[in-house]
Parts: C-alpha cells; sequence; structure tokens
C-alpha cells in the first residue's frame, strides 16, 4: 500500500519546499510605508492694532473667514482684549463712537486703516482679505 503513494513523496517534499521559498521571499519584498511628504499650510489671518494715540495700542492676531469685515474684526478684539465699545447705526453703515471710553469728537476721532491706507466705507461694509493688517487710530480728522 505504501509503494501505491510513495511518488507522492516527493511532490510534497517539493511543494513545501516552494511554499517556504515562496514565504521568504514575501518577507524580504514587503514594503514599509514611504514617509508622508510635509505640507506647509498657511495661516491666513488678520492684524488689528487699536492706536489709542498716546504711545499706547493693542494688538490683536484673528483668524480670516470669508467675508470678515473690518468691524467683525473690531468687535472681536473688543471681546478678546475686555475693550469697551460703543457704536451707533445709520442709514450709511455702523459709526464707531468711542473704544475704551475714548470718545470721537470734533477734535479727535476713530479712523482705520486697511495695510497702511484709510478706508472710504465703514467699517461693517469694508470686507477684509487673507492678511490684512487693520489699524484703528484715534486722531484728528487731518491727520489720516
Amino acid at each position: 500500500m505504501f509503494k501505491k503513494y510513495i511518488f507522492l513523496i516527493p511532490v510534497f517534499l517539493l511543494a513545501s519546499v516552494a511554499l517556504s521559498m515562496g514565504y521568504n521571499n514575501y518577507k524580504k519584498t514587503s514594503i514599509s510605508p514611504s514617509p508622508t511628504p510635509e505640507i506647509k499650510q498657511v495661516k491666513n489671518k488678520i492684524t488689528l492694532t487699536i492706536d489709542y494715540g498716546n504711545g499706547e495700542s493693542i494688538t490683536n492676531e484673528l483668524t480670516y473667514y470669508e467675508r470678515i469685515t473690518v468691524y467683525d474684526a473690531l468687535k472681536k478684539t473688543a471681546e478678546d482684549k475686555n475693550i469697551a465699545l460703543e457704536t451707533k447705526s445709520y442709514s450709511f453703515g455702523t459709526l464707531i463712537e468711542s473704544i475704551n471710553a475714548l470718545k470721537s469728537n470734533m477734535d479727535k476721532a476713530w479712523i482705520f486703516f486697511v495695510n497702511g491706507k484709510a478706508a472710504d466705507k465703514s467699517a461693517d461694509s469694508y470686507i477684509l482679505s487673507p492678511n490684512d493688517k487693520v489699524e484703528w487710530k484715534y486722531i484728528t480728522p487731518s491727520e489720516n
């Protein structure tokens, strides 16, 4: 009975060797994951500075979002820095009446600049772009 199946022994041996070699080759040629390339994320921001006109100023860096206005940035800075803010709404837009109890009047007023240029519209209608720099200055109106 053994003689009948003796020819299968070399077949089993060859199959075992072949499987063993295939397994060893698989382990040797396994591919390790390549490192993930570093992606530099550009952070868009708005920088807002309040210049009190007496040598004191406060600066706040805000995250930019689509359609943020100068007024939005000022309100957020007032919240973040615990600054008192008084405004009045008119048909042409919102007017900043006072910041930290410094009121706009005939001698001095709160005027804002974006990237160094005086604005030609109200703070609530001036839409900012990424990385803009906003300055609120308490100055005489002729200084702008």
